[in-house]
């Protein structure tokens, strides 16, 4: 493919440095998107009194005052290359998706760094966060489709945008990612596309289902504002337990699905990374692990846009789901104190035991640290609800108060009790 400059003669020295990665970044976008470059040739021709650039079909218009001669602005570069792709190749079909060109146009920007220099990926991409969520702290949060008519090129449109593609990648996975973006580029080829077209090519290559993910980062407004807290213990059998909660804290009204990586680590050493799912505003999960966790990081790569920070808050023990459940629990004894059942047995497992009365499962299960044992079993769990003793035991009434395991539907005889 030919590759013309067109400059002006007192910056032509500046020019053919700037320049000079262009066929680079030509064959790391081929590569990586798996389509050739579009036209049959392409370049730059510099211009007068603007500061930015135009990514014309084949030959990029460039503003001179970009031309350094230092390579300070390959990223404008390599932006305007990948609008050749992502805008001349393939056209937005209404103005509505314009996010279709530019943010994909800023995240080839990404790609080109990865290429370049990956070592400074992470940087660039925090930066371009950070700059879309001051700008959005300034003007307000919209979609990226149909964006306000005074903010079609705003900088939602391209730093979110770029985000939102990068996400993407990281759901599916490079293989079924870039075969999705292969396809949606040579289906559409020299026609216009909409963001229903990336979706079908994308789930066509994945097997995913991307409705929620389009419903959330797409068609709804802002970022998540994760609040994270974790709890680890032993269950029964030896085996550890990680129960984690993230709270979703964004005044938006939008509630983001998409699933968080989680790092965990031990105190010897041991480390590994696992995904969990994000349900909700309020979501739990539990991990398995060999051994105890002491360092818990949610999202380490920083692969989601958004904020995260620690909480106090608690978090509700969740079945035992790692441990070998004892086969028999039994109910040795209740004691009744203000609301609360105290039941003592064999066979409680801490997080997962709860306690019911007449088959209904009371509002709170507690397990009183001084009761746990150290291979995750329990000698007593603590059952609570509002106005217990007036409701479901009042005085003289004897009802039956049996233990469930939630994890493996086990319960207990039950126990005849009366309150005196």
């Amino acid at each position: 493919i030919p590759v013309w400059h067109y400059v002006y003669k007192h910056i032509e020295a500046a020019g053919r440095r700037d320049f000079s990665r262009t066929p680079q970044m030509m064959e790391a976008f081929e590569r990586r998107l798996g389509v050739p470059y579009p036209f049959d040739k392409y370049g730059h021709a510099t211009f007068e009194n603007f500061g930015g650039a135009m990514e014309h079909q084949s030959c990029s218009s460039y503003g001179s005052g970009l031309v350094t001669g230092d390579n300070r602005y390959d990223l404008v570069v390599a932006h305007e290359l990948g609008h050749q792709w992502f805008g001349d190749l393939v056209s937005p079909g209404e103005w509505e998706e314009i996010w279709l060109n530019e943010g994909f146009a800023s995240w080839t920007e990404f790609l080109w760094v990865e290429e370049w220099a990956p070592g400074s990926l992470s940087q660039l991409r925090a930066s371009r966060e950070s700059t879309y969520m001051n700008y959005e702290a300034s003007v307000g949060a919209y979609a990226l489709y149909a964006p306000p008519p005074g903010q079609l090129f705003g900088t939602t449109i391209y730093q979110k945008g770029a985000w939102v593609v990068s996400m993407l990648r990281y759901l599916l996975g490079d293989e079924a990612f870039f075969a999705g973006i292969r396809d949606y580029l040579e289906s559409n080829s020299g026609t216009s596309a909409s963001s229903s077209d990336l979706r079908a090519a994308l789930e066509n290559a994945s097997g995913q289902d991307l409705s929620a993910f389009f419903a959330e980062w797409v068609y709804g407004v802002g970022y998540p504002t994760y609040e994270t807290a974790w709890e680890g213990r032993i269950v029964p059998g030896g085996r550890h337990q990680l129960d984690v909660r993230v709270r979703q804290m964004q005044r938006t009204p939008t509630i983001f699905t998409t699933p968080l990586e989680v790092e965990i680590r031990g105190a010897n050493g041991e480390r590994v990374r696992e995904r969990i799912p994000v349900t909700g505003g309020d979501s739990f999960a539990s991990l398995c692990l060999d051994f105890a966790p002491t360092v818990v990081t949610f999202d380490p790569g920083n692969e989601i846009l958004g904020t995260i920070s620690g909480s106090s808050a608690a978090v509700p023990s969740q079945p035992a789901i790692c441990g070998e459940a004892p086969a028999e629990v039994t109910v040795s004894g209740v004691v009744y104190k203000k609301n609360a059942l105290e039941v003592s047995g064999t066979g409680l497992v801490v997080g997962d035991s709860v306690v019911e009365v007449d088959g209904v499962e009371l509002a709170k299960t507690k397990y009183p640290k001084r009761d746990r044992n150290p291979d995750g079993t329990a000698n007593r769990i603590v059952g609570k609800q509002r106005r217990l003793g007036r409701d479901v035991v009042p005085t003289g009434q004897t009802v039956q108060v049996t233990i469930l395991n939630r994890s493996t539907g086990v319960r207990s005889a039950p126990f005849a009790f009366m309150r005196q």
